[in-house]
């Protein structure tokens, strides 16, 4: 992508002149050090796209997935509410399924989990990469 910096216009600015910017950094590839921590750079980037991103989304997912099926079962009602556009039953529909295990607490606990995966996709969406700086 650094090759494409100046390159890169949104549609409103399209027509102006970028200059490079004075910041970045280029490795030499001919160092086999520095291709070694690459490599090693490249391994886990790899590795938080496929296990970090896609298996805890995956594990989400199902997760969720099947607290709505169970929810369904245990109120058949939901499903109608949910088709006739009220959405604020499902999640607490979903706490109620989860409590039902056995133990109540358990409701309060999902509720926690879904507050922190809207904080964390919130501040992910709203923070930075490391190194950019908002202008």
């Amino acid at each position: 992508m650094g090759a494409h910096i100046p390159k890169i216009r949104g549609l409103a600015h399209a027509g102006e002149q970028e200059e490079m910017p004075a910041r970045g950094f280029m490795f030499d590839t001919d160092d086999a050090d520095e291709m070694r921590k690459w490599r090693g750079w490249r391994r886990w980037v790899t590795f938080d796209a496929v296990l970090l991103f896609w298996g805890v989304t995956m594990l989400v997912t199902i997760s969720f997935t099947v607290l709505a099926q169970a929810a369904a079962r245990q109120n058949p009602d939901l499903v109608n509410l949910l088709r006739e556009g009220d959405r604020d039953v499902a999640l607490e529909a979903m706490s109620q399924s989860f409590a039902s295990s056995g133990i109540p607490g358990l409701g309060g606990l999902f509720f926690g989990f879904i507050a922190l995966i809207g904080l964390n996709a919130t501040l992910g969406f709203l923070t930075p990469s490391p190194g950019v700086r908002p202008t």
